[in-house]
C-alpha cells in the first residue's frame, strides 16, 4: 500500500484538502494527515477544525511515496515559512517521490525550486511565483513526479491524477465512476450525447475523447441508442461542444 502525508498549516483551504484527501483513501492509499506545527487540530480558512493523525516532527519521510499541500490563505503562507515543510519537500523531490500542491500551494513549491524545468499550474494570480515552471492552464498537471491543480473546483481532478500516480489509471477511473464524476472535459461530452442519445439499456460503453494529440479522458455511460466509433465520437462532440 502507497503512502502518502498531507501538510496543515492554520488557514488551509477545506474543500481541496479534504476532498482530495477522501478520494485517495478510498482509492487504498495510506494517508496520514499531518500538521505542520505541535497542534493536532487545525483550523482551516472558513473555521473548519479537522484532527490530525501526526505531527510532521512524528513522519519519517522516508517511508511516504508522496507529500501534498493544500492550499488556501494564510495556510499556504504558513506552509511557505516553515524550515521543517521546506526540508520535507525537498527531501521528497530530490528522492523521486511525488511532490504535489494545489490553489496557491504551488508557489511554495516553486520557492522551493521544485518546479524548475517542470510544467504546473495554479490559482489565478499565483503563476509568477511558479519560479523556473512553464504555466499550464489544465484543471490537474502531472510533470514527472511534480503534481500541481488550480483550485478548490479542480479538487477532484488533482486527486484522480495523484491516485493514477500512487496506484494506477484503473483505480482512479474506478473511483471516478463511484463517486459519479466523469473524466475531465468527458463531462460536458457525456451531458451532450445523453441529450442526443436517450438510454437504451443498463449496459456500459467506454468512449475518450482525444484533442491536442492526447487523451483526455474516460468514462463509461449508459449503453446509447445506436453507436459511435472513436472517430465519429470525436467528429460529434467537436461539432456539439465546439470543442
Amino acid at each position: 500500500m502507497k503512502q502518502a502525508v498531507m501538510l496543515f498549516a492554520e488557514g488551509f483551504e477545506e474543500v481541496e484538502a479534504l476532498m482530495t484527501a477522501d478520494i485517495l483513501m478510498r482509492g487504498g492509499v495510506d494517508l496520514q494527515l499531518v500538521s505542520i506545527t505541535e497542534a493536532i487540530q487545525v483550523t482551516g480558512s472558513h473555521g473548519i477544525t479537522v484532527s490530525m493523525d501526526r505531527t510532521l516532527a512524528q513522519i519519517s519521510m522516508e517511508e511516504q511515496d508522496a507529500i501534498i499541500l493544500p492550499g488556501g490563505m494564510p495556510g499556504t503562507r504558513n506552509l511557505g515559512a516553515s524550515d521543517r515543510v521546506t526540508k520535507a519537500l525537498k527531501q521528497m523531490n530530490e528522492a523521486g517521490k511525488i511532490v504535489a500542491a494545489i490553489c496557491a500551494a504551488p508557489s511554495v513549491l516553486g520557492a522551493c525550486g521544485i518546479l524548475e524545468g517542470k510544467k504546473a499550474t495554479c490559482y489565478p494570480g499565483f503563476e509568477d511565483q511558479l519560479t523556473g515552471a512553464e504555466f499550464v492552464d489544465e484543471m490537474a498537471v502531472v510533470d514527472g513526479n511534480v503534481v500541481t491543480s488550480r483550485g478548490l473546483g479542480t479538487s477532484m481532478e488533482f486527486g484522480f491524477a495523484l491516485l493514477q500516480q500512487l496506484v494506477s489509471r484503473e483505480k482512479a477511473e474506478e473511483i471516478r465512476l463511484e463517486t459519479i464524476v466523469p473524466a475531465g472535459k468527458l463531462g460536458a461530452v457525456v451531458q451532450a450525447m445523453l441529450a442526443a442519445h436517450p438510454y437504451e439499456e443498463p449496459a456500459y460503453d467506454v468512449y475518450a475523447v482525444e484533442r491536442k494529440g492526447r487523451r483526455e479522458g474516460i468514462g463509461r455511460i449508459g449503453m446509447l441508442e445506436g453507436s459511435m466509433t472513436l472517430k465519429e465520437c470525436c467528429r460529434y462532440v467537436k461539432e456539439r461542444l465546439a470543442l
